[in-house]
């Protein structure tokens, strides 16, 4: 009986594992034998263009947009909610743009409000009132522009008349929530010429920014 591994030379840790050795015309000298297969590479994926990145960075989050502040370079943010054309028996055509806006606190700062409106407003958070109308508001000076930082562009109404000014309890929508605010809300009365008119016509139911000063004639 022969003995296992008589005679046999020792392995060598090199040559006999890295070029194993094989039956002739066996399976395994086939697979050692063979090529290693090519490592398949894919083609490089093309980068998103300009506007495949400004989409996914739309996509990105479900977070809603910031809300814009209530007051930005001395201008309010307000809805200009319609415009009224009247005409007088004497032939005088009038324009009467209605705005409104919730106060916030910004509000009482700066003499951004007239003061009979900051007066009411004060007294009507420390009642249990929700609609109230201002006695009388002196006449007012209101750029009225489509944003908050062109005032070469603003419209102004000159010593404007101010009328149905009323400070209201409401509820307002923002952000998946509702929550009350005390919203203020007027017309503004000029004389109509052909530039105010056409703002009139053109931007009625668009956010603008707006400012109010007292006319010089109502100071005296």
């Amino acid at each position: 009986m022969a003995v296992k591994g008589k005679g046999m030379p020792p392995l060598d840790a090199v040559e006999d594992f890295s070029q194993p050795t094989t039956v002739p015309g066996s399976l395994a000298e086939e697979q050692v034998g063979a090529e290693p297969a090519e490592e398949q590479v894919g083609e490089p994926e093309p980068e998103p263009g300009p506007g495949q990145q400004e989409q996914e960075q739309l996509n990105l989050g479900d977070s809603p947009p910031a809300e814009p502040k209530a007051i930005r370079n001395g201008k309010m943010l307000a809805q200009f909610v319609r415009p009224y054309f009247e005409k007088e028996e004497s032939g005088d055509r009038f324009v009467g743009f209605e705005f409104a806006f919730p106060l916030t606190k910004e509000h009482e700062e700066d003499g951004h409000l007239p003061a009979e409106v900051l007066a009411e407003w004060k007294h009507m958070r420390k009642g249990n009132v929700k609609r109230t109308e201002v006695e009388s508001v002196a006449q007012q000076t209101i750029a009225v522009g489509l944003v908050p930082d062109d005032p070469e562009n603003d419209l102004t109404l000159v010593a404007a008349m101010i009328e149905h000014p009323v400070l209201a309890n409401v509820e307002e929508k923002g952000s998946g929530k509702t929550q009350k605010v005390i919203r203020f809300s007027f017309r503004a009365v000029v004389d109509q010429v052909e530039q105010i008119a056409r703002f009139a016509v053109d931007h009625h139911g668009d956010p603008v920014w707006l400012s109010m000063q007292r006319a010089q004639d109502s100071l005296f």
